[in-house]
């Protein structure tokens, strides 16, 4: 009897343990049941995003500028309309695309690097070979162009603030030194052009001028328009003494036809016939006619004119040309300075690893669809 009293009961360990084990074994069935392709394309890659975005992921700081570039002008081809209006400016879009294309060319980023560190732009970006750093580097750059007010907007970002701001700094002023060389080579070719039509048209007309002095020297005249002006004048009065003396005949016939006088007016009337066909012929006919010397010499004349007229529009835009080499065609006016951001902007944790879920679900649910069709054609 008293052997019973003292037996130990039987311990509930041995069914608790059995209780952690049916617990366990219903995890394990769960688990079974999610499939491997899920935990292969949806759940591990969700992980390891996880990971790096909360663990590994550095902050980033983004520095915002905005920028216009202006050109002298009479109209105001942009929207930015009244303001640009009363200094006489515009925007121009080939223009500011000019400055886009340095931005992202591979000598900004030459540029960049005498001013800010690369490696807090671009990850170990001191080791890396330079074109693997240009590709870098356009990831880290950003520049738009808002046709609706002709403002440029450039985004720099970086891994430290100051870095962000003096990095998009030198962007510009880098690109405002492009719009200064551009001018520079602009106005100097506007000049060069210039001075090469000045040039031309000063030959020109000094071989304009070399034609009139040869045409006087060889037909030993100045001008043959105005002899024959004076031949004419000359014409003119031997007509009106060959009129005249025409008239005093007939009078004289008519009164006495038989008066000595007849004969000697008769000589008058025929040598003042003759000296107006020598006049005339000195006009018209004959190696030295002046109707084809009068040809040939305004022929000359109307070339120098037009010789001289372009001489001095030449001048003219010569010495517009070197009043506009001495002011800016092109100007890069900063709207907004760079900041200095003074908060890490990117990357956007929470959105990046939802949008790497949604990505991750979506390619494993198309990857079912495709595989159920699969299997089901195997089937029929």
């Amino acid at each position: 009897m008293s052997n019973r009293t003292s037996a130990s009961p039987t311990p509930r360990v041995t069914y608790l343990g059995n209780g952690g084990a049916a617990h366990a074994s219903k995890w394990r069935d769960l688990l079974k049941r999610i499939p491997t392709g899920f935990v292969l394309v949806v759940a591990i890659p969700t992980l390891v995003a996880a990971v790096y975005f909360l663990f590994f992921a550095k902050p980033v700081f983004v520095s915002e500028a905005k920028f216009v570039v202006r050109s002298h002008s009479d109209r105001t081809p942009s929207a930015l309309g009244v303001a640009l209006q009363s200094v006489g400016l515009s925007t121009s879009s080939s223009d500011a695309f000019m400055v886009h294309a340095y931005i992202k060319s591979r000598h900004a980023v030459t540029d960049v690097s005498r001013t800010v560190r690369l490696s807090e732009l671009v990850p170990d970006g001191s080791s890396m070979a330079k074109e693997d750093l240009y590709r870098a580097f356009q990831k880290q750059i950003t520049v738009g162009y808002d046709s609706t007010n002709g403002i440029s907007t450039l985004r720099v970002r970086a891994y430290d603030a100051e870095t962000a701001r003096a990095a998009a700094d030198a962007l510009l002023d880098s690109g405002e030194k492009v719009i200064n060389d551009l001018n520079v080579r602009s106005n100097a070719q506007a000049v060069h052009e210039a001075q090469e039509t000045l040039s031309l048209a000063e030959l020109e007309s000094a071989k304009a001028r070399s034609a009139i002095a040869n045409f006087r020297s060889a037909n030993r005249t100045i001008d043959p328009g105005r002899i024959a002006t004076e031949a004419s004048q000359v014409i003119g009065a031997l007509m009106t003494a060959l009129a005249e003396a025409r008239a005093e005949r007939a009078q004289l016939a008519s009164q006495a036809p038989a008066s000595p006088q007849l004969a000697t007016l008769d000589a008058k009337v025929s040598a003042i016939e003759s000296q107006i066909r020598i006049e005339r012929n000195k006009v018209v006919r004959g190696p030295d006619a002046l109707t084809p010397q009068i040809n040939a010499y305004e022929e000359l004349v109307l070339t120098r004119e037009i010789s001289e007229k372009a001489l001095t529009a030449a001048r003219a835009a010569y010495e517009e040309a070197k009043i506009d080499s001495r002011r800016q065609r092109l100007y890069l006016e900063r709207v907004v300075e760079p900041d200095r951001p003074d908060k890490a902007t990117l990357p956007r944790r929470g959105l990046s690893l939802l949008l790497t879920f949604l990505t991750c679900l979506m390619i494993y649910g198309i990857g079912t669809l495709i595989w159920s069709g699969v299997r089901e054609h195997r089937q029929v």
